[in-house]
C-alpha cells in the first residue's frame, strides 16, 4: 500500500475549494440488503457468504447492516457487492468504516449477474472499506460533488470546506487509498458524475482485485537458475516459477498454490493448466498436496508456450474441479522488466532457432 501524504490535501484544496451540491436525478429506494450462501468445501474452495446491496445509502442504513449481518452469522471474509447511485456522504463512509471493521470484501455488482452494477456517490466510501476490492469492466465506479445535505442545492461555505476535505482525506487514507480521488469528486458543475476507470482507480489504490503484493524475480538454486513470480493475495501466498534445463534444452513450471483443503481440491480435479491472460491452456502435469493448505502443480513448458507466457499480461493456474463453474487458481501480473526477463530466459534455455520454429508453427 502507498502511504499518501497530508500536504496534498492543501493543493488538492488550493485547486478545489468549493463542494457543492449533487441531487440525484431520480429519487432511489433505500439500500436494502439479501443474502447468498454456497458451500463449495467439498471441493476446497470453501463457504462463500456473499451479501448484495442495493440502493441508496441512506441514515440507518449502517444500522440495518449491523442487522443483518447478526442475523445471517456472516463472519470475516465475506463479500458485500455494492450496487448504489445515490446516499448521504457521512453514511457513505460510516459504512465503509463497518464494512472493514465486519473484514468484509467488497465488488460492485447487481442482484442480476447479467446485470453489471454501479457504485456511485455515497457508495464510492462504502467500497473504499473492503480490504480487498473487486472491480470487473463492466462495472461502473462514479463519484461527484458533496452538498451540506440530502435535499439542498447548496455549497459548502469556503469556511466549511477545508474540514469537509479533511473528513474525506482522512477517511481515504485510513482505507489505503490515495486522497487524489478527492480532486475527482470536485466536479466543475453541480450534478455531474466524474466516472473514473478501472485503470486509473487500480493506480489510486481504490481498487486492488485482491491483491497484497507482486513481483517477479531471478533466483539460483544450486547453481541452477530460474524465474519466479511471487504473489500474496486474500487467498494466501502462490508463486510461479520458470525452471529451465540446460542439458536438455527443456522447461518446465513449478506452482505453488494456498488452498482451503489441498486434499479435497486434489480428489475432485477434473482439469488443471496455465492462465495466459485469462485464457486457459489445459497441460496435463503433476498435480500434489504437499500440505492440508498447499498445493504443488509441476508442467511441462514448450517453446510456444514459453513464447506466449513470455508475452502474456498475466500468468497463473488454474485446478478446476469436478461438476462445477468455479475453480481454485491465481494470476500474477506482468511487468515490463518481467515480460524481458521471460524472453531472455526462454533464449538462454531453448536458443534463438527453436523459437523462431515455434513462432511459425
Amino acid at each position: 500500500m502507498r502511504a499518501w501524504g497530508k500536504g496534498l490535501l492543501l493543493a488538492l484544496t488550493a485547486l478545489y475549494p468549493a463542494l457543492a451540491a449533487a441531487a440525484p436525478a431520480t429519487p432511489e429506494p433505500s439500500m436494502d440488503f439479501s443474502f447468498q450462501r454456497e458451500d463449495y468445501r467439498k471441493y476446497g474452495l470453501g463457504l462463500f457468504q456473499i451479501i448484495h446491496a442495493n440502493g441508496a445509502i441512506n441514515d440507518g442504513t449502517v444500522d440495518k447492516l449491523k442487522v443483518f449481518v447478526a442475523e445471517h452469522n456472516i463472519g470475516a471474509g465475506g463479500e458485500i457487492y455494492l450496487n448504489s447511485a445515490t446516499g448521504n456522504r457521512l453514511e457513505g463512509m460510516r459504512l465503509g468504516r463497518l464494512i472493514r471493521d465486519l473484514g468484509l470484501m467488497t465488488h460492485i455488482g447487481n442482484t442480476d449477474p447479467n446485470e453489471p452494477g454501479s457504485c456511485v456517490s455515497a457508495c464510492a466510501f462504502a467500497y473504499m472499506g473492503g480490504t480487498f476490492r473487486f472491480m470487473n469492466q463492466a462495472a461502473t465506479f462514479g463519484v461527484h460533488r458533496f452538498y451540506r445535505s440530502q435535499g439542498q442545492d447548496q455549497e459548502f461555505t469556503l469556511e466549511e470546506a477545508p474540514a469537509v476535505a479533511q473528513a474525506m482525506t482522512d477517511f481515504m487514507r485510513d482505507m489505503g487509498v490515495s486522497p487524489t480521488v478527492y480532486k475527482y469528486m470536485s466536479a466543475p458543475t453541480i450534478g455531474e458524475i466524474v466516472l473514473i476507470d478501472k485503470p486509473t482507480l487500480m493506480n489510486l489504490d481504490v481498487v486492488n482485485d485482491g491483491v497484497i503484493s507482486a513481483e517477479w524475480l531471478t533466483a539460483d538454486n544450486s547453481g541452477l537458475p530460474y524465474i519466479r513470480g511471487n504473489l500474496e493475495n486474500y487467498q494466501g501466498v502462490h508463486s510461479l516459477s520458470l525452471v529451465c534445463d540446460r542439458q536438455s534444452a527443456t522447461m518446465k513450471g513449478i506452482a505453488l498454490m494456498q488452498a482451503q483443503d489441498t486434499e479435497s481440491l486434489r480428489r475432485t480435479a477434473a482439469e488443471e493448466g496455465v492462465f495466459i491472460d485469462n485464457a486457459r491452456v489445459a497441460i496435463h502435469g503433476q498435480f500434489t498436496a504437499v500440505s492440508p493448505k498447499k498445493v504443488k502443480y509441476i508442467f511441462p513448458i514448450s517453446p510456444q508456450l514459453a513464447l506466449r507466457m513470455a508475452e502474456a499480461p498475466q500468468l497463473g493456474i488454474y485446478v478446476q474441479p469436478s461438476g462445477i463453474i468455479y475453480h481454485a487458481g491465481f494470476q500474477i501480473q506482468q511487468t515490463l522488466e518481467s515480460h524481458q526477463l521471460i524472453r531472455d530466459y526462454n533464449k538462454q534455455c531453448f536458443g534463438t532457432q527453436v523459437l523462431k520454429d515455434a513462432e511459425n508453427l
